[in-house]
């Protein structure tokens, strides 16, 4: 069931009237509605057209001339970067709201010595919205600036050094941070917890990071983007048992964003373990507003009065090869299915141009099964039976047979902004 009733109590009176005035891209979005309507009644924000104003003339979403703050690139694993604008007041005071949060929501403790292994560098975001947040944190911390893109080596030891308590990453680095560790027969001992955000853990990565980290829970720190800032935090601390790493529970962070989710006539959504689209309408960002923008993931809503929620994936996460169009959860559950579960969050899709046909690659960092030929065919015949447009372009011999290449972790391309793993690498171009 689906229900349109909204109210939106916490949104600024005149923010709509504000964006309308001041954004020439919202101005035409809105220009056919009259003044008065509400929130729910405006369109949902053409992603592609807003982005594609802003990359022609970045003057055709903002508000206002920008002259004081930070230009940030976003740095998600399926699409090109975004150039975000923010002025130094509104990144201030996003990060004070989260850093209040966080302060209760993530485990942390006064004395806590942090080793943030977010990456940092060309202009993205994730390090700078952490830095930020540790310098506003009410409570006592110890920040160490290590980023994700040291040597292993480096990470472990100084980690050992200053006998780091809290680990902040995405979930790959310490993924391979762990294996390194397991391969040198190293732990690290003074980790207590390790905090997650821009990727899902999975349940078959935990043993991994329990023997690399032994004394450490495993919880996720943070729902976001970095057009968007901080939507959720954890609804509670990290708990010692259970499934909160691997199926966490998050609050929308109010003071900051009004998050909907809705069906797909755009319908805003209010019971419970209803999936729908996430949209955020941002109460603090003026300078490059963001009205009913979708982010793009599946949630559906664990208790709407307490804004608690889950999240479900991403709503269009796909590959296309010709004509074909494969979507990434289709393509983790066939290498799921016909090798294993773990190989599944440690694999991307590669694309490549050979002899005039276009090349699907499956990467997976594990070892060459004994089978590997009996598993290749298994998946193209699992594709073609899913996929009609695959049958009809491999027969046009457009597309060449399915190849799978088993590599090292470190062999995976990782986004050199965020440092998340690629899901999809085009090797055409």
């Amino acid at each position: 069931m689906t229900r349109s009733f909204e109210t939106f109590s916490l949104i600024p009176s005149d923010l709509l009237k504000f964006v309308r005035e001041h954004s020439s891209f919202y101005n035409g979005a809105f220009s056919h509605l009259p003044l008065s309507t509400i929130l729910s009644d405006l369109p949902i924000t053409d992603v592609e057209a807003y982005w594609s104003s802003s990359t022609a003339s970045a003057a055709s979403v903002l508000t206002a001339p920008f002259t004081d703050g930070v230009v940030m690139r976003s740095g998600g694993s399926t699409a090109e970067p975004k150039i975000v604008y923010i002025t130094r007041d509104e990144l201030r005071r996003i990060c004070q709201i989260n850093a209040v949060a966080m302060s209760t929501s993530t485990g942390l403790v006064p004395g806590d010595l942090i080793a943030n292994l977010s990456h940092m560098g060309g202009m993205y975001g994730g390090f700078m919205f952490n830095n930020t947040t540790f310098m506003e944190l009410p409570v006592d911390n110890v920040h160490l600036p290590i980023s994700g893109q040291q040597p292993l080596d480096v990470i472990a030891d100084t980690v050992d050094k200053f006998k780091a308590t809290v680990i902040l990453s995405n979930v790959y680095t310490p993924t391979r941070l762990a294996e390194w560790l397991k391969s040198q027969r190293r732990n690290l001992q003074s980790v207590r917890l390790v905090l997650y955000s821009g990727e899902t853990f999975f349940k078959d990565v935990r043993p991994l990071w329990n023997e690399a980290f032994p004394n450490a829970i495993i919880a996720p720190y943070l729902y976001g983007s970095v057009e968007c800032g901080p939507i959720g935090l954890p609804a509670h601390p990290p708990r010692p048992t259970g499934d909160d790493d691997i199926n966490p529970l998050y609050k929308v962070v109010q003071p900051a964003v009004h998050m909907e989710i809705v069906d797909s006539e755009g319908r805003p959504i209010i019971d419970a373990e209803v999936k729908g689209n996430v949209i955020i309408t941002h109460l603090i960002k003026r300078l490059q507003p963001m009205i009913r923008y979708p982010v793009g993931d599946i949630a559906a809503w664990e208790d709407y009065e307490q804004k608690t929620f889950r999240l479900y994936g991403r709503d269009s996460v796909a590959l296309k090869i010709n004509t074909t169009l494969l979507d990434l959860p289709l393509l983790k559950s066939l290498i799921g299915k016909h090798i294993s579960q773990d190989a599944a969050a440690k694999f991307q899709s590669v694309v490549r141009r050979v002899k005039g046909k276009n090349v699907l690659v499956f990467r997976v960092a594990i070892p060459p099964p004994n089978n590997a030929a009996l598993i290749r065919d298994a998946l193209e015949e699992n594709i073609a039976l899913v996929s009609q447009s695959w049958v009809w372009n491999r027969t046009q011999g457009l597309i060449a047979p399915l190849e799978v290449e088993y590599v090292e972790m470190s062999k995976l391309v990782l986004n050199h902004g965020s440092g998340k793993l690629k899901h999809f690498v085009e090797e055409r171009f």
